[in-house]
């Protein structure tokens, strides 16, 4: 079963980055210092182009 997060390759990197940072369902919170914004941008990026691919 894929991540829920791979499933919603539509998810605006400003949305992605709250649920990194605040955690959602069983995913533990991120903090800054385990993954920058900039991390969290090339993520959503990743997920947007995987999930036009698909």
């Amino acid at each position: 079963r894929p991540a829920a997060l791979e499933l919603r390759g539509d998810l605006p990197a400003p949305v992605l980055r709250l649920f990194v940072r605040r955690g959602v369902g069983a995913m533990p919170p991120f903090r800054k210092s385990e993954l920058t914004d900039a991390q969290i941008d090339e993520l959503a990026a990743y997920l947007a182009a995987t999930a036009a691919a698909n």
